[in-house]
């Protein structure tokens, strides 16, 4: 993978991580990061969870999702997310070269072409989800209270309810137990236990 990047883009400094937290804590720091290419198997972070998080967060940074899964939900999943590009871990060097010259470009990339059969359903009513609406979705599904998801945002009790209320809406349900019934669905297996 190193050597398709020097390749497609020669004059490119990258660093890389091996968890998404000590990724999100250099893109913190590092403002002029212009591509993101996303592990789906990192250890501490689901792809798709750290995908939403990273185009919510990072919007004008493109972000390309490398997995070693190819089937038509995960791609249909990560084009909805806003992924700019999803490319196999089998990926051959000249197609990464391709891809990755096409998304420096502003172009998609997806590698498979993306299916046409996922309609979105509940991924596409959790990605209209703001970042901290989607904080407070996995605290929940992480069984904490909202007391408790105050504490970890920095946030008031009142402000995680609040949040709650326009992300019951937004997900078009009414209860904690709905919410996480969705967010089950929109992620299957991806979501972190």
């Amino acid at each position: 993978m190193r050597e398709a990047i020097k390749a497609a883009c020669p004059q490119a400094a990258f660093t890389e991580a091996g968890t998404f937290a000590d990724a999100y804590a250099v893109l913190k720091g590092d403002s002029g990061i212009t591509l993101i290419m996303l592990d789906a198997g990192l250890p501490d972070c689901d792809g798709f969870i750290g995908l939403f998080q990273l185009r919510n967060e990072f919007p004008e940074i493109p972000v390309v999702l490398v997995s070693d899964r190819s089937d038509d939900v995960s791609i249909g999943r990560a084009t909805r997310l806003g992924a700019a590009g999803f490319l196999l871990k089998t990926s051959s060097c000249p197609d990464i070269v391709k891809a990755l010259a096409a998304i420096v470009r502003g172009k998609k990339w997806m590698s498979p072409p993306v299916p046409l059969n996922d309609n979105g359903g509940e991924i596409g009513a959790v990605a209209t989800l703001s970042p901290a609406q989607f904080r407070i979705l996995i605290g929940l599904q992480r069984g904490l209270r909202n007391k408790q998801i105050a504490f970890e945002m920095g946030v008031t009790e009142k402000t995680v309810k609040a949040y709650t209320t326009t992300m019951y809406r937004k997900l078009g349900v009414s209860s904690r137990t709905q919410a996480l019934i969705l967010a089950r669905k929109a992620f299957a297996e991806h979501i972190p236990q």
